[in-house]
């Protein structure tokens, strides 16, 4: 008498439980993909064509997880659902749009200062040659002021990481404080052009 197990019946493959083991895997991965991959720089959960934590997670799921199920195992379809769901996934949070759409938008004001060949795009005196609504710390008129308190913390930030001073209040920082009445206020601490055009939440530290 043979142990092997028969194999499944046949039927749909977008199934309700197949979604949902999907969908359970997808939010977890979605949480510990960034924490991962930049927070502590390990190797990407998604990489190359064969994403070693999808690799892992399938094979335990079909040879490992599955066979004990007996009858109710998954069907192949569903676990071919369950594999384009965190393939799909690693598009958006991993090497797709999470890791290129932020050097998109906020490359091109470090490009345009930093490489003469750009120097046209961006002229000293001028408006930015470019749409400027698309990318961030570029001005819609004149030339990108490197020394802005904004683009310091976001453009600067970004490629080359925040720099942690000594200053008890810096740019962006959140401040609150209780007037004598009682009553607690909220307002961020901000430098350059963004204080000159802020309102009543807002602080000017220039």
């Amino acid at each position: 008498m043979s142990d092997r197990l028969p194999p499944p019946a046949s039927g749909p493959s977008l199934t309700p439980r197949a979604i949902a083991i999907g969908a359970l895997a997808a939010v977890t991965f979605a949480l510990a993909t960034p924490y991962n991959d930049w927070q502590y720089t390990s190797s990407y959960l998604y990489c190359h064509f064969m994403p070693p934590g999808v690799t892992v997670l399938v094979l335990v799921l079909a040879l490992g997880v599955n066979p004990l199920l007996g009858a109710r195992r998954l069907r192949l379809g569903e676990l071919a659902v369950i594999t384009a769901m965190l393939l799909v996934l690693g598009g958006v949070v991993s090497s797709g749009l999470n890791r290129f759409f932020p050097q998109v938008i906020a490359g091109p004001a470090k490009l345009l200062t930093s490489t003469p060949e750009l120097a046209p795009l961006a002229p000293a005196n001028g408006d930015v040659v470019l749409p400027t609504r698309f990318f961030v710390g570029l001005p819609e008129h004149g030339p990108i002021r490197t020394d802005d308190a904004e683009y310091r913390y976001v453009v600067d930030g970004f490629n080359n990481g925040l720099v942690r001073g000594d200053l008890a209040v810096g740019h962006r920082t959140v401040v609150a404080w209780r007037s004598a009445d009682g009553v607690t206020h909220r307002a961020t601490a901000c430098s350059g052009a963004l204080a000159a055009g802020g309102g009543d939440d807002v602080l000017d530290l220039d």
